[in-house]
């Protein structure tokens, strides 16, 4: 599986990177938004693991640009945020509709439980 992993906390990006690439998948790294719109021009991915709060850009943002295009609404989305669910104000039809399969906490959720996630959603 080959993952575009967008998230602005180095140390964050290192681990979940290197956890997945311990698992064998492939990932390529993105710490602004802008930068992972360049990267899915160059890039065919599996799925993106999105970080909500990006600076310049939110991953909200990231979202509506990802539905602006035929080919990149097809690929699946694990959106990430440091807000639990029940305070984050985004219906679940909002979410599906742009393709997020699943909202995390990171807090709660580990490297490996992450991995299990991706693995399960690119499975299916």
């Amino acid at each position: 599986m080959k993952i575009l992993l967008i998230e602005d906390d180095k140390l964050l990006s290192a681990m979940y990177r290197d956890g997945f690439k311990l698992a064998g998948h492939s990932v390529v790294t993105s710490d602004s938004a802008q930068d992972s719109l360049n990267k899915l021009d160059k890039e065919e991915v599996d799925l993106i693991i999105l970080d909500m709060f990006l600076p310049g850009r939110s991953g909200v943002e990231v979202l509506h640009e990802l539905g602006s295009y035929a080919d990149w609404q097809k690929i699946p989305v694990i959106l990430m945020s440091d807000i639990p669910r029940e305070d984050i104000k985004i219906s679940d039809e909002n979410l599906a509709k742009y393709s997020v399969t699943k909202l995390v906490y990171k807090p709660a959720t580990s490297p490996t439980e992450l991995i299990s996630l991706a693995e399960g959603i690119v499975a299916d």
